[in-house]
């Protein structure tokens, strides 16, 4: 999520290969909430991170234009977490073997 908080300068850093293009930002609003984030957006009023399935039938539909599309963002890590003597009930079971198949490193 981009998020820009008042009287604080970020970097977003962008990698391609071994590259690293860092951009500085800043502003005057903070904004943690997705879908006020797109509505900003596609008023012209705000660049934003947000991830590609949240904007894709947007950038899809023309409403909004992908920037740097040869850089990549840094991954972040996920945890699935839950007690390790809790019986694997078939549904939990089956939400682990969902979330690692989506999420996994291609």
């Amino acid at each position: 999520m981009f998020v820009v908080q008042r009287g604080r300068r970020h970097a977003l850093a962008f990698y391609a290969g071994e590259d690293i293009c860092k951009v500085p930002v800043s502003g005057r609003v903070t904004v943690k909430n997705g879908p006020a984030l797109r509505m900003a957006a596609l008023h012209g009023l705000v660049v934003v991170l947000q991830p590609a399935i949240l904007m894709d039938a947007d950038v899809c539909a023309g409403r909004l234009v992908q920037l740097f599309p040869e850089y990549e963002l840094p991954s972040r890590p996920m945890h699935v977490v839950f007690l390790p003597d809790r019986y694997r009930s078939p549904k939990l079971r089956s939400f682990i073997d969902f979330v690692t198949a989506r999420f996994a490193d291609s």
